[in-house]
Parts: C-alpha cells; sequence; structure tokens
C-alpha cells in the first residue's frame, strides 16, 4: 500500500483500541509500499541498521508497543493491549434438534455434540460441526444418557459418565470420528463432572453422584486411576484444558470457584466474577471462556480467564443453562442448552482476536 502526502483512511490502532482514522506519511516509520521488511508505523528496530524489519518477536532487538502496525505474510499486523480486545457472539448453525445435558468435544471448526436429553427422550446421538453445519456421526455403542461430559477432538473423542434416568453412570466410551466403542469405566459413577484433555490423557473431577464428589481420575487411554481431590466437591460443575494443565469451573450453588488441575493436584485459582452452574467452559488452563449457566436464573454473561483473573467479556445472544462448549478461548463454540422458554438447538461462535504481540507479554 502506498502512501501519498494526504494519507489513506484506514484501520489503525490508537492506545489500544482498533478503530477508523488516517495515518499519514509523517506518522510511518518508513515511506514506500508496505512490504514483508517494511515497518508501517511505529518503533520497530530496523536490525544492523540495514531495513530487514523487526517482526520476529523472538528477536530481542524487536520492542513494539500497543498501538505499532506492520505488514507480514501479506497481512497488516496490530500490537495491542490484549484487555482492549473484546470478543464477539453469532449466531452459527442450528443442531438437529433442541436437547440439553450434552457432552461436547472438539475446536470452533470441528466440533462434536453427543447424548443428552430433547425433552422427552436420552440420546445416543452424535452430531459433526465443520464450521457451518452440524451432520449425523455415530450414536453410542451403549445406553442413552445424559449429562455426560466432553473431552478430546472430533476424531478422537471421550464421552464420561452421565446418568441413563434411573442411575448415575461409570461408563467411558471412546469415538474415532464414525464409531463409539467402550472404553475403561470410571472408578466412581459421575455426572456434569469438568472434564478435558485427550482420548489418551484426560481428567474427570467432581459432578454429581451420591454427593457432589470431590474425586478426580485420569484416564490413559485405556483405564482411569486417582487423581488429587478438588479442594470442595461440586457437582454441576465445568472444566477444560489438559491432563497436566486442567481448569475446574463454578458449580454447585452457583460457585465461584476455580481450580487449576497440574496432573496431581488442584490448587486455587481466580473466582468467577459471576457464580455460576450447569455451564459451558472450553480452552486452556490460561486462556478459559465460561458462559451461561445459572445464578438464581439464566445466565447470558461470558467471562475470559489468563490463569490468574477472570474479566467480562462479550454476553452470548440467549441466555443458557445446560449448556456445553467446545474450542478455545479465541474460538469457542456454545452447544444446546434450556432456556427459561424451553430447550433449544442453538449453536453460537465465540471469536477474539488472537494477539500477534501485547506490552509485557
Amino acid at each position: 500500500m502506498a502512501l501519498g502526502t494526504g494519507g489513506r483512511t484506514i484501520t489503525k490502532v490508537d492506545t489500544g483500541v482498533i478503530k477508523d482514522g488516517t495515518l499519514t506519511l509523517s506518522k510511518f516509520a518508513t515511506t514506500g509500499t508496505a512490504s514483508a521488511t517494511t515497518v508501517l508505523y511505529g518503533n520497530m528496530a530496523w536490525a544492523s541498521g540495514s531495513p530487514s524489519g523487526k517482526r520476529d518477536f523472538t528477536d530481542t532487538n524487536a520492542t513494539p508497543t500497543a498501538g505499532d502496525i506492520w505488514f507480514e505474510s501479506g497481512e497488516l499486523k496490530f500490537a495491542i493491549d490484549p484487555n482492549s480486545a473484546s470478543g464477539v457472539w453469532i449466531t452459527a448453525g442450528s443442531m438437529s434438534q433442541a436437547t440439553n445435558h450434552i457432552g461436547a468435544a472438539g475446536t470452533q471448526n470441528a466440533a462434536l455434540w453427543f447424548g443428552g436429553f430433547n425433552g422427552s427422550s436420552y440420546l445416543t446421538q452424535t452430531q459433526h460441526y465443520n464450521g457451518t453445519a452440524w451432520s449425523n456421526g455415530g450414536s453410542f455403542a451403549g445406553a442413552a444418557r445424559r449429562q455426560n461430559d466432553g473431552a478430546g477432538t472430533q476424531t478422537a473423542a471421550l464421552t464420561i459418565g452421565g446418568t441413563d434416568g434411573s442411575s448415575y453412570q461409570t461408563t467411558t466410551e471412546e469415538y474415532d470420528g464414525l464409531t463409539w466403542s467402550a472404553g475403561g469405566a470410571l472408578s466412581d459413577s459421575r455426572a456434569s463432572a469438568a472434564t478435558g484433555g485427550t482420548q489418551t490423557a484426560a481428567f474427570a473431577a467432581g459432578g454429581d453422584g451420591a454427593s457432589p464428589n470431590t474425586g478426580t481420575e485420569e484416564y490413559n487411554g485405556t483405564a482411569w486411576s486417582a487423581g488429587g481431590d478438588l479442594l470442595t466437591g461440586r457437582g454441576d460443575l465445568s472444566g477444560c484444558g489438559k491432563l497436566t494443565a486442567g481448569l475446574s469451573t463454578g458449580g454447585t450453588s452457583s460457585s465461584v470457584v476455580t481450580n487449576e488441575y497440574d496432573g496431581s493436584c488442584w490448587s486455587a485459582g481466580g473466582n468467577l466474577s459471576t457464580g455460576r452452574n450447569s455451564h459451558g467452559t472450553c480452552g486452556a488452563m490460561t486462556a478459559a471462556l465460561v458462559q451461561g449457566g445459572t445464578y438464581g436464573g439464566t445466565l447470558n454473561i461470558s467471562e475470559t480467564y489468563n490463569g490468574t483473573a477472570w474479566s467480562g467479556t462479550a454476553n452470548v445472544l440467549a441466555g443458557v443453562s445446560w449448556t456445553a462448549s467446545a474450542g478455545s478461548q479465541s474460538a469457542g463454540l456454545k452447544i444446546g442448552g434450556h432456556t427459561a422458554g424451553g430447550y433449544i438447538d442453538d449453536t453460537e461462535e465465540y471469536t477474539k482476536p488472537e494477539m500477534q504481540w501485547s506490552s509485557g507479554s
């Protein structure tokens, strides 16, 4: 993009906020046409006095600050304060039927939901999401159930526990993208637990059973074994992350509690701003997204976690409880659930700009 003396009106970053404005020639560190080696705006230094451009931020000579703009790999990139970036929820493809209490796994563009309750029947159904629409997958090998939890990916997933309507389950099944098959049974029956990880390295903590469960179990792809106990037993909670860096959020009595797991022990994390249970959580231990749930009524409030503290972000479009989540903090999904009007078939996608660089990172 060549610039004349009058400048061009484009999107710019001003004090960490992206907005429309005019960048004049005098505001640029260099002149000429933007290229992979030309810094457009900001304080990034040249390497060894030659115009090689400071765009590799592993290089200690690169010192961008919030507001810097550069061109790399055919894209304009911005250095902004991550606390200034806010996500947005949008309506996405509808599920085949209204349902809640489901399990979920995968990413925003390659997700699964499975099991659940549609208001009249417990389900064995699975559906796949491709970023646009849902399509049918394989049915459970075992009994229909709800309040089952998920972990893994679209082609290597787990469904964990749940209830068949008469008792809580120890059932685990493994999914290969087409077919469910029996996996190792949990030691303790549980439903609506905090889960995360992969098909061969997962955790399941807390959940409903004879009483709110404090126990954690770890899965190695074959069998479950005992892990560290939650600090407080909770049911109706949610989780995300991986076996060696897991997160449990909320739970019984609309809890604000967050616990972090290192693969052996749980420790206290930052409290949620709004207590909740029957909600969805996705992402990583240091970059999580919570949405929906109930706290004296159905919630539309979402929050993001940075490994230390929770902060508010955009609300889901429809407040929902007994919902599920998949994906990451920057690209998440809200899947199904229950509102004051009944069961829903809604899917919403959450997108938050990922930081190319941020001050203090």
